[in-house]
């Protein structure tokens, strides 16, 4: 199962390796390097180290990390089978 954190105060990063990060965003952690300092993943794809001490984890029963882009091939909507006006 997945760890999502959301960040509860802004945090600027001091070193190359940490993330910049600002209130309300979502944290899926990858790893926890000890309890003061985690290793994650922002939904933007950025990954780097974050303070521990500024998350509060969140609930998630259903959410999809994806890195791939949808395609525009196929149309989530049919109208085989329905009748339907345009």
């Amino acid at each position: 199962m997945q760890q999502i954190y959301r960040q509860m105060t802004q945090y600027r990063s001091r070193w190359p390796k940490e993330l910049d990060l600002n209130q309300g965003d979502l944290i899926q952690v990858l790893f926890k390097e000890d309890e003061t300092w985690w290793f994650g993943r922002l939904t933007n794809g950025s990954e780097g180290y974050f303070p521990a001490a500024c998350v509060e984890p969140l609930q998630v029963t259903a959410l999809i990390w994806s890195t791939e882009l949808p395609t525009c091939n196929q149309s989530p909507l049919s109208d085989t089978g329905r009748n339907v006006a345009y």
